[in-house]
């Protein structure tokens, strides 16, 4: 959308919509679109890349759309971080990191607020789309600067020693004290429990990967366990794996389930 058109903020005066109409006079919305309804996938991102959390606003689509539903996706750098979920606009809906609290459906099209789990902290962009054609209409946006990231703290990890059987053998990785891990933004969300979506972890031999190496999770009696390339909670997803060429790479994602810092202390 680069053309000056497809983008305006008008009050009611200059073009009546449903939401310049309910805070008085002067109220203006963010309208996406209004010329060229055959666009349906539209972002909203700080223009400098500074990560924000982002809480809840106003949406709609104005009369004209074809849409009934849109799927919101989270980024940080360019890298989803918060995976894509739709929710339907004509009826009070939820999706997993995505609640929609629906209003009304009037000749201007339907409309109510969309709220934003804690997954959304820390994300720079929101990509929005529309299931058609879709004119859509934002207003009320709650958002702040996200607090400063600082880095992750590992302990009880450095000096293990263990040894190996040899080939067809399994050694575990963490002896002696378990590992423990900390991050200060992470565990203050999900009121203290903890939200580690968009964290990920990189598992391999010093130097560089032997491809023969294969990693693996031990659950037993453990918090979580393995679905294919799952990792679960209550057979709910709250992570992803890829484990070759001598590489283990976790990528926790809180799709299904809240990955709460127990959990992610447990893997």
């Amino acid at each position: 959308m680069d053309a000056a058109d497809l983008i305006a903020t008008p009050n009611a005066a200059d073009q009546s919509q449903n939401l310049n109409n309910d805070g008085g006079g002067g109220d203006r919305s963010l309208l996406l679109n209004d010329a060229n309804p055959s666009i349906r996938v539209f972002t909203m991102a700080s223009t400098d890349g500074s990560d924000f959390d982002i809480t809840s606003m106003t949406f709609g689509l104005t009369q004209g759309s074809s849409a009934t539903s849109v799927a919101f996706e989270g980024f940080r750098d360019g890298v989803s971080v918060v995976s894509s979920e739709t929710v339907n606009l004509t009826t009070s809906d939820s999706s997993g990191n995505v609640h929609y609290s629906f209003t009304a459906t009037t000749a201007g099209g339907s409309y109510g607020v969309i709220t934003f789990q804690s997954a959304y902290d820390n994300v720079d962009e929101i990509r929005m789309t529309a299931n058609g054609a879709a004119i859509m209409e934002i207003d009320d946006i709650v958002a702040t600067a996200a607090v400063s990231n600082n880095a992750p703290v590992l302990t009880n990890l450095n000096g293990d020693s263990v040894a190996w059987a040899g080939v067809g053998n399994y050694v575990s990785l963490d002896a002696g004290t378990s590992l423990s891990i900390s991050d200060v933004e992470l565990d203050a969300l999900n009121g203290g429990n903890g939200n580690y979506a968009g964290a990920s972890l990189t598992l391999q031999r010093v130097g560089s990967a032997i491809t023969t190496d294969v990693y693996g999770f031990d659950t037993s009696g453990a918090l979580f366990s393995v679905s294919g390339s799952n990792l679960q909670s209550g057979g709910l997803t709250f992570a992803t794996f890829t484990n070759t060429s001598g590489v283990l790479s976790i990528n926790v994602n809180s799709s299904e389930t809240t990955a709460t810092k127990s959990l992610v202390q447990d893997v």
